[in-house]
């Protein structure tokens, strides 16, 4: 039987390891699912199977909706309380207190995309969301979470050529990986800063 406190977030493409692995870890605690698209060329159907995979799992909370063509929407996300069940007097002069939550652990984790889909072209936003959360066990100090966006742009002028345009934090949001407080310090991961990629592929018949 999984253990309910238990969080396992899986990286999936949808093919047969990520279906074992997404089975190994849901023996074990509650599953967490994760997709990525980078224009590659069985794009479609890896997310028609990762979905597949979510559905039978019932892996936290999703949201597909195409309201009218060419438009489509989605959305995916978790939320999640830990907290400590014991007093105790930590290392590094942190005191513990029951129900206190437990450091970097953020409650929520979502995304949300929104895109255009034609014959010659697919455009999307994505919105990705973290929740804020404590950096030490004793909750006296936080990191205040983060928001960033994405965009996407693929370019089919014909059956075999395609052009992708992608910019990963539109914004140039300044936000950190990780954070947590040592030693009296915090300490960032940085995220990394805007970043922008131009793929240029070819398929054969």
């Amino acid at each position: 039987m999984a253990d309910e406190g238990a969080l396992a977030v899986v990286l999936m493409s949808g093919g047969l390891d990520s279906c074992v692995t997404a089975a190994l870890a849901h023996q074990k605690g509650r599953l967490a699912a994760c997709h990525l698209q980078y224009g590659q060329r069985s794009e479609a159907r890896e997310l028609e199977a990762f979905h597949a995979v979510c559905d039978h799992y019932g892996v936290e909370a999703q949201l597909k909706w195409r309201p009218w063509d060419p438009v489509y929407f989605g959305a995916v996300g978790s939320y999640a309380r830990h907290t400590y069940e014991f007093d105790r007097d930590a290392a590094l002069r942190e005191t513990i207190i029951s129900g206190n939550d437990v450091d970097t652990a953020p409650q929520i984790l979502a995304s949300a995309r929104v895109g255009y889909e034609q014959r010659f072209v697919l455009a999307e936003l994505e919105w990705v969301h973290m929740d804020p959360y404590f950096l030490d066990a004793a909750n006296t100090v936080k990191y205040q979470g983060h928001d960033l966006w994405n965009l996407r742009v693929i370019f089919t002028p014909t059956p075999s050529w395609w052009l992708g345009v992608r910019v990963n934090n539109l914004t140039d949001e300044l936000y950190a990986d990780r954070a947590d407080f040592a030693f009296g310090n915090h300490r960032y991961f940085p995220g990394r800063e805007r970043e922008v990629y131009v793929q240029l592929g070819y398929r054969t018949q």
